[in-house]
């Protein structure tokens, strides 16, 4: 029975006996929930990597003798942890990438962003450095080869990330000058082509050919001259050919010849045969031996010789007295015919070959009066394509010193960034730290319920007792009315604030 107006303690047992139940409930609730923690956490690994982030620890020691040095150095590895901490917790795509290459996209499907935030929540990186350099990343996770790809691709894509940062400048250092190379070796190609182009339409045109075409000029001019006076001449022998020929006879008669005595067979066919060969000689100077003519006179002739033989065979004939006459071309009108077609071919050939020369002439003299605008043309085409290529050749040599500094520096900060020790997985909790979370569970719950009673007595400004009542208004009680159990109306109480205790209801 509580007695009003003792010591605190006994205020705080009445509050204690007042709250029962919710400090029952609470305790409850506290073995629950440590209960609960322990399920979830009986199939927890704890997975963890060290990784040193200045390579050789030899060049961390031998940086101390040189306080700047060490500086520069501290300040490397101070930046790749703040790097990683802010890729792990503000850049989404970096876990996404690193659970992507493990193939843990394509095992969890929908839940992979689930994932992704638990794998976020799960990493933990340490924030003090072993040895200056070794950095402790670790993480909970329920299976034990999962954690360890996670954090190896985790290490990859931080190796990776923190090489393309550290060497920054000299990559974009490579990048501006690939892409002004790209641009120059464009326009160098396209002014290459514009001057191939050119020498290639106006081959005639190029510079240093001026004296060239002038010479040609000079040496057309010469034989234009040459050619008009040999035509003129051909022209006037012509004119007089075709006179003469105009005048002369084309066939001539031989003199009346009495014979008497024995004619052979063959004398008439010898006669046919060399009036054949003069006809022969005269096509053969106008056709060649292939023309349908000369083929059939030869082959008549051919039919003669063996008429001519078979004749000889035979027995002369007898005759008193014959009259003979012979008609045939005349070789003066004959020779002057094939003077007159070889003149008149000489004319057509010289005709064209001076119609000829003076179409070149005229070109050379537009050549030669074209000559100085196009040596400029050609000159300005030839400094413009040799300055753009002097310019690419320069990037070009620019963009190799480039790679190989990129390529250098990637490499070395590739050697700086090693992992010392691989993922490795234990299980979480030990039996001790188990029985220490079932202890705290129920401590734990009787802390709440006194702070929630403590709140609830603050909060709560009912007046219980007589004394209460008395202190806040300031009079006297007169009489208090007890609270009976139903089913307890016989019963005795003592009533709790009157000075005599002996009063009963």
């Amino acid at each position: 029975m509580p007695v009003y107006g003792g010591s605190p303690l006994h205020k705080y047992v009445e509050l204690i006996f007042r709250s029962k139940r919710l400090f029952i409930l609470c305790v409850v609730l506290g073995t629950v929930v440590a209960g609960t923690v322990m399920a979830l956490r009986r199939d927890r690994y704890e997975t963890s990597m060290i990784v040193a982030l200045f390579g050789d620890p030899t060049l961390v020691e031998a940086s101390s003798e040189s306080r700047d040095m060490k500086q520069d150095i501290m300040a490397a590895i101070q930046r790749k942890v703040n790097r990683l901490e802010f890729w792990v917790r503000k850049d989404p795509e970096f876990l996404r990438e690193a659970l992507r290459n493990e193939g843990l996209d394509k095992k969890y499907g929908s839940r992979f962003d689930d994932v992704v935030r638990e794998a976020r929540t799960a990493v933990r990186i340490a924030r003090e450095l072993v040895g200056g350099q070794y950095l402790e990343v670790s993480m909970s996770w329920h299976d034990p080869v999962e954690a360890e790809k996670i954090l190896s691709s985790l290490y990859s894509r931080f190796a990776d990330r923190t090489v393309s940062e550290e060497t920054a400048v000299v990559t974009n250092r490579r990048f501006m000058l690939e892409r002004q190379f790209k641009q120059y070796d464009a326009k160098a190609n396209e002014l290459a082509q514009q001057k191939t182009s050119t020498y290639a339409q106006n081959w005639f045109r190029q510079p240093g050919l001026l004296p060239v075409y002038m010479s040609r000029w000079e040496q057309s001019q010469r034989q234009l001259l040459d050619t008009e006076m040999m035509l003129n001449e051909a022209r006037v022998r012509l004119s007089q050919v075709n006179r003469m020929l105009a005048g002369e006879q084309k066939y001539i008669t031989d003199t009346i010849v009495d014979v008497t005595g024995s004619d052979s067979p063959a004398f008439g066919l010898t006669a046919r045969r060399q009036e054949l060969e003069s006809q022969l000689a005269q096509l053969q100077t106008r056709y060649n031996t292939q023309h349908p003519l000369v083929r059939d006179l030869m082959r008549q002739m051919e039919a003669l010789d063996q008429q001519i033989e078979e004749a000889k065979r035979k027995p002369a004939v007898r005759r008193t007295s014959e009259t003979q006459r012979s008609r045939r071309i005349n070789p003066q009108y004959q020779e002057l015919q094939r003077q007159r077609t070889s003149l008149a071919m000489s004319v057509t050939g010289l005709e064209q070959r001076l119609a000829s020369l003076r179409r070149d002439a005229e070109t050379a003299r537009e050549r030669v009066r074209e000559m100085p605008g196009s040596e400029a043309t050609f000159e300005k085409a030839s400094r413009e394509y040799e300055m753009m290529d002097k310019v690419r050749n320069q990037l070009r040599a620019q963009l190799v010193s480039a790679e190989i500094d990129e390529e250098r520096d990637k490499t070395t900060q590739a050697a700086l960034v090693k992992l010392m020790l691989p993922p490795k997985s234990e299980r979480a909790d030990s039996g001790a730290k188990v029985m220490l979370l079932w202890g705290a569970g129920p401590l734990l719950g009787l802390v709440i319920a006194f702070a929630f009673s403590l709140f609830a007595e603050a909060m709560d400004h009912t007046l219980r007792t007589p004394i209460e009542v008395e202190t806040f208004l300031g009079k006297p009680v007169l009489a208090v009315i007890p609270k009976v159990a139903p089913g307890a109306a016989d019963a005795t109480r003592q009533l709790p604030g009157v000075s005599r205790p002996s009063i009963t209801s």
